[in-house]
């Protein structure tokens, strides 16, 4: 086998974190993003730690159009039985690694596949460098690419309402998303938590303080149209380098 070559296998096992295994002229090779029993196409790239890894090159389709592209979720495309079946895999193999041999481990969960989380934190910036402001999740193995996630399957339809009214607000006002590594711009985050029980809602817009702020973003967020209803905004200013979600002053 040559690194650079495209290769043809079946996923035997999978590793935390969701990285598949499987085996070509007795070498085991890791291929992030594959899982168990899914032949898949893959790229084959250099050893890591002494172990081979290849990169995906070809996925069976999910329900959602960009699931090829964004980075919000990897395992979409497969039935909750056979998630589930591959995390207490993960797990186990966590255990194992410190020595720990687990047999009698089971793994329950909601048998909701879509729309089941109740918090999501989206990222400011563009697709493509210089590009239109965007509000999403980042691109899959494409560092600050920041893809238009609007119709996201895994988040209740009031956090895309929110989601959309926000990017729309900051498009007007032509805000700027935030560069890491020009250290300049404005908006960073938006974090909103829905409860699955209540239908109370939290949003909280996270940015530096290289802008200000309008007050009609409070008017335009309540004047929603949601099932749940928003109990609190928050306004959290972040002016550290580093790209995670930080506060030096909460409003």
């Amino acid at each position: 086998m040559k690194k650079g070559e495209i290769y043809t296998c079946t996923i035997t096992k999978n590793k935390y974190p969701a990285t598949g295994i499987c085996y070509l002229e007795n070498e085991e090779i890791a291929i992030p993003g594959a899982f168990l029993d899914e032949e898949v196409t893959f790229r084959l790239g250099k050893r890591k730690k002494g172990l081979r890894t290849g990169r995906l090159l070809q996925r069976q389709e999910a329900p959602c159009d960009q699931f090829d592209r964004c980075g919000g979720c990897i395992s979409q495309h497969l039935d909750l039985e056979k998630q589930r079946k591959i995390k207490l895999m993960e797990v186990r193999d966590l255990f194992k690694r410190q020595g720990v041999i687990l047999e009698d481990l089971t793994i329950s969960g909601s048998e909701q596949a879509l729309y089941y989380r109740n918090k999501v934190e989206f990222n400011f910036g563009d697709t493509t460098k210089g590009g239109p402001l965007e509000l999403g999740f980042y691109e899959r193995n494409m560092g600050r690419n920041v893809l238009p996630t609007k119709d996201c399957l895994l988040v209740h339809r009031d956090i895309r309402i929110i989601r959309s009214e926000i990017l729309a607000f900051s498009k007007e006002n032509d805000y700027s998303h935030y560069h890491v590594m020009k250290r300049e711009g404005f908006l960073r985050n938006l974090v909103v938590r829905r409860s699955h029980y209540t239908g109370e809602i939290m949003v909280n817009l996270v940015t530096t303080t290289q802008e200000t702020l309008k007050h009609d973003f409070i008017k335009r967020l309540l004047e929603l149209d949601l099932e749940g209803e928003i109990v609190s905004i928050l306004h959290t200013e972040n002016d550290s380098l580093s790209n995670f979600v930080y506060s030096d002053k909460l409003h």
